[in-house]
């Protein structure tokens, strides 16, 4: 049950990461809190990397499924930054949940996983429980919570991002298990502070404002929380079926709701707390459901 257990750290450690986004997403424009967080992750990894002694493989099957991935994921990062820096964070955070829903189709397609009837079960949960989150009043129709939520700001770009994941996660699988582990997640990073880097050197040329003094404190720990996520993620996909790390993962919305309570005064998140809750119940019986 490692894979259990860097699952649940994962979780914890993700939803830290969205807290503190948060913070840095309101001092720092998207490229910037990119750049430096992806940088600092890339660093202490490699550092971790090299005393473990583990050698980078590169071949043909690693350099396609990473490409896919790194294309994907500067798509996210961006989207997921901007998000946090408009929209409260129990609100869109719940969302992210739907990944592991997602990656029921996209993982048997990419990683030929497949899900049995427990899963089919947990995908019911996991959708009923972010409906509820996201119901803000009495319907009378079960289509009204879809509606109400597609006027929500931020909402319709945080599911994009979940979709999006369902299809990097199966081919962060692929390349780690094409190469090693650690240096897979070292060069996901490294590649990610180039790609923006690249768009933060565009965006200061273009306006002026932009030569601001960033808030290095909040965005490096962003970076050193990224540093474990994606050490304790790629090491427990390649010991388990990735849609169930990945669901296990996604615990991380019931910490965020906390935060979101304690940190930032965010006001009636009961009835969200308790739709994370249901989806939660629906992420286990897709956790056990091998």
């Amino acid at each position: 049950m490692l894979w259990a257990l860097l699952g649940l750290g994962t979780a914890f450690s993700e939803s830290l990461k969205g807290a503190v986004t948060k913070v840095a997403a309101l001092k720092n424009d998207s490229w910037t809190v990119g750049f430096y967080s992806r940088s600092t992750a890339a660093s202490l990894l490699l550092i971790t990397v090299l005393l473990s002694g583990q050698y980078f493989v590169i071949n043909a099957r690693f350099l396609w499924a990473f490409g896919i991935s790194l294309t994907i994921n500067a798509i996210t990062s961006y989207l997921y930054i901007d998000v946090l820096r408009h929209a409260d964070i129990s609100h869109v955070m719940p969302l992210v949940t739907l990944s592991p829903v997602f990656m029921l189709v996209t993982g048997p397609l990419i990683n030929n996983e497949w899900p049995t009837w427990l899963g089919a079960v947990g995908v019911l949960l996991t959708v009923f429980g972010t409906m509820v989150a996201h119901a803000q009043r009495a319907h009378r129709s079960p289509l009204d919570p879809l509606r109400e939520l597609a006027k929500i700001p931020g909402t319709r770009q945080m599911l994009l991002v979940a979709f999006l994941w369902s299809v990097s996660s199966p081919f962060d699988k692929i390349a780690a298990q094409a190469s090693t582990p650690l240096w897979y997640v070292v060069s996901m990073n490294a590649g990610l502070a180039l790609v923006f880097y690249i768009a933060m050197r565009i965006t200061r040329q273009r306006h002026a404002s932009s030569h601001e003094r960033p808030a290095l404190l909040p965005v490096m720990s962003i970076g050193f929380f990224e540093a474990i996520i994606g050490a304790f993620q790629i090491t427990a996909i390649t010991l388990a079926p990735v849609t169930y790390v990945i669901a296990l993962k996604r615990a991380s919305v019931l910490f965020s709701m906390a935060w979101a309570r304690l940190f930032f005064h965010e006001t009636n998140i009961g009835k969200r707390a308790i739709g994370a809750l249901i989806t939660f119940v629906g992420l286990l019986c897709i956790l056990f459901a091998r």
